[in-house]
């Protein structure tokens, strides 16, 4: 059991039900407190479907991850690596498939309920753009910075698509109110987990220069030099 969680990295998993569950209950209830006579789309049955939707989309993007940076993995963390030692490789793309499959049921099941298919359509992407990420873009300099970065500020931004949905012009005034103030709170916290983690993959991408380098990816220090990621992590 302590191998597998590793593999779906649950300690992150364990900071994004944090991350929406307090973006619930301390932005998006006082929000509605705010603005008598609206409605909340997304009630507690809601939350805990988009936040298991969440968290199991997350753990299959990590298990293939890892499944294809099996190579690199062994050159940069040795000592860390699961997949091919503890657990067999393979069953990365079984978790992979299971737990990204279970991620969309569940996103599908909300949309059943709610009548709102945004939050169904942006997570089968990010199931895509995860696979994407671990095959090709995370090789290339920033295009992989850049679609991981997305993907973190998704985890906030999911809960606003979730309650909006895109009739906002036939909304009601308290009703507009509420959406427009949890808009605005979520493009602040969203922009941060963006800015936050493109500095994060920066940094990682210096830290992993040795495998990265050795099976061809073409990351920013590699291609820039490390000087030049440093500038551009201090920017961010």
């Amino acid at each position: 059991m302590s191998h597998f969680l590793r593999l779906i990295r649950a300690r992150n998993l364990v900071f994004i039900v944090l991350t929406q569950v307090l973006f619930h209950f301390c932005v998006m209830r006082p929000q509605h407190a705010d603005n008598p006579g609206s409605v909340q789309a997304v009630g507690l049955h809601e939350l805990l479907i988009i936040v298991a939707a969440s968290v199991l989309i997350a753990a299959g993007g990590y298990a293939i991850n890892d499944y294809f940076d099996q190579d690199i993995d062994s050159v940069n963390r040795p000592q860390s690596a699961v997949l091919g030692k503890s657990i067999g490789r393979r069953w990365g793309i079984f978790w992979h498939m299971a737990l990204s499959l279970a991620g969309l049921a569940l996103s599908m099941l909300f949309s059943l309920r709610t009548g709102n298919w945004l939050t169904f359509l942006f997570n089968g992407l990010a199931v895509l753009l995860l696979w994407v990420y671990s095959t090709d873009f995370k090789k290339q300099a920033l295009v992989g910075n850049i679609v991981i970065s997305l993907l973190t500020s998704w985890v906030v931004l999911v809960l606003y698509v979730s309650e909006a949905g895109l009739n906002l012009t036939r909304l009601s005034g308290a009703q507009r109110g509420y959406i427009m103030s949890v808009y605005r709170i979520g493009i602040l916290y969203g922009a941060f987990a963006f800015m936050s983690s493109v500095i994060r993959e920066a940094v990682k991408d210096i830290e992993d220069m040795p495998g990265d380098e050795r099976h061809g990816c073409r990351t920013m220090p590699i291609l820039w030099g490390v000087r030049a990621s440093k500038v551009f992590i201090s920017v961010w």
